[in-house]
């Protein structure tokens, strides 16, 4: 009986520690985040760069997710990280991120916080896929893309397909296949959009400019 009791406490020691620990790395970085978030307010474009918390950026990023992906995600099943930083241009952005260490899935999302807009988002998994070259036309593929594009109120009018031409079929030997449209008067401008044709899936979003 002692034994029992020994071991129950132990375990119910353990119990409590982790979830301090998680407690403590949740508010260590909800802390650094609004530490950061000051020295932001100061150098900021936006006239009003508060409107963008860190709370509307996980309430946007799980919208997005499940209007693009058709996602719900859990937060209480997964492990999140959330944090505002500088990206290697110096921009500051809000770097969400969901992992599913179970299923081998992660979700990324990198938003601006001046106005809100999704810089990037991927949904990310290990899987085999077979090596055997296909054939698809870009017309199958940007109908594969069409949630990602509606969501996102993209005007394709405005961009030119890069690399890809409409109405013929080429050969891919990578499930993965990459839509690449260039904004006809900002060259800085490009949108990518990356496929996974197998899988029948839209792999992940990236927005340039």
């Amino acid at each position: 009986m002692k034994k029992f009791i020994v071991i129950f406490m132990i375990l119910l020691a353990m119990l409590s520690n982790s979830a301090c620990t998680f407690n403590l790395n949740h508010y260590e970085d909800k802390l650094y985040s609004d530490k950061v978030l000051d020295n932001y307010v100061d150098t900021a474009k936006s006239s009003n760069p508060n409107d963008f918390t860190r709370d509307k950026a996980i309430e946007k990023a799980l919208t997005m997710f499940n209007a693009i992906f058709s996602t719900n995600i859990d937060r209480s099943k997964v492990s999140e990280f959330v944090n505002l930083s500088k990206n290697s241009d110096n921009n500051f952005e809000w770097l969400i991120i969901w992992d599913e260490p179970y299923r081998k899935e992660k979700y990324e999302c990198r938003i601006d916080p001046n106005d809100g807009k999704v810089l990037f988002m991927s949904h990310s998994y290990k899987i085999s896929h077979s090596n055997k070259p296909f054939k698809i036309t870009t017309e199958e593929l940007e109908s594969l893309a069409l949630p990602l594009i509606r969501a996102f109120d993209i005007d394709l009018n405005q961009y030119d397909l890069l690399d890809l031409k409409r109405g013929s079929k080429k050969i891919f030997h990578t499930p993965i296949v990459s839509l690449v449209y260039l904004n006809k008067t900002d060259s800085k401008n490009k949108i990518i959009i990356e496929i996974d044709y197998e899988r029948k899936e839209i792999v992940s979003y990236l927005y340039l400019y």
